[in-house]
Order: C-alpha cells, then sequence, then structure tokens
C-alpha cells in the first residue's frame, strides 16, 4: 500500500478492502464524484473520506445517515 503511487498514471489501481458498509459509503460518494458534487474520494486505514473543492478539508463519513446530513444520495446496493 505505500508503494501505490508509483502506480499514479498507469491503468492499475490499488484499493482498501472495505467492509459492506464502508464499500456502500465508498460507492455512494464516487457518484456525487461523477456527479461533480464533490472533488474527490478516498480511503485511509478503512476510513472513507472525501473533499468538497481541490484544496478544502478531508471530511470522513462513517454513516449513512452522515450522507443523508450532507445531502448525498446512497448508490444502489
Amino acid at each position: 500500500m505505500t508503494r501505490r503511487l508509483e502506480l499514479k498514471g498507469k491503468d492499475l489501481f490499488v484499493n482498501e478492502s472495505l467492509t459492506k458498509l464502508r464499500g456502500l459509503i465508498f460507492r455512494s460518494l464516487l457518484a456525487a464524484k461523477r456527479d461533480g458534487k464533490i472533488y474527490t474520494v478516498f480511503t485511509r486505514n478503512g476510513n472513507v473520506f472525501f473533499k468538497e473543492k481541490q484544496y478544502g478539508v478531508s471530511t470522513r463519513v462513517d454513516s449513512l445517515q452522515r450522507l443523508h446530513e450532507l445531502g448525498l444520495r446512497v448508490a444502489e446496493r
């Protein structure tokens, strides 16, 4: 995992193994990114984060309720 940045620019990705709930949260945030609602989504140590703007603050999302509070929809299971 520490060397994953060496793959930047290549068509190969390394992803963390997430629980079902956090995987659903990640997919939901990824859909929001594709829709242009947020800038980026990423995981660190099993936690899911997003940034609304390029140089914005990272926000951790750990529940579906938090997605609703942020005004984002939950992706299809």
